[in-house]
């Protein structure tokens, strides 16, 4: 199996509020750091508008890709 599937990263849900409703994102990054900048580029990256409000922020944790998707 390949590394980077047991390397581990930091977890997070991030829910914004879109004109449809709530939408939640699952995102991972090598730091525990959950800036302003990420917030913008992510919501960028998922097609929202620049100043689509965020309800909140989930730290999931320090995990491998596979704990993440499997729970193991």
């Amino acid at each position: 199996m390949l590394k980077i599937f047991h390397r581990k990263q930091h977890f997070f849900n991030v829910c914004f509020m879109t004109e449809n409703g709530p939408r939640s994102i699952i995102v991972r990054y090598p730091d525990k750091n959950m800036t302003p900048l990420r917030l913008g580029l992510l919501a960028r990256q998922e097609g929202l508008a620049d100043n689509v409000p965020v309800l909140s922020i989930s730290y999931l944790g320090k995990m491998s890709e596979r704990t993440a998707s499997y729970g193991i």
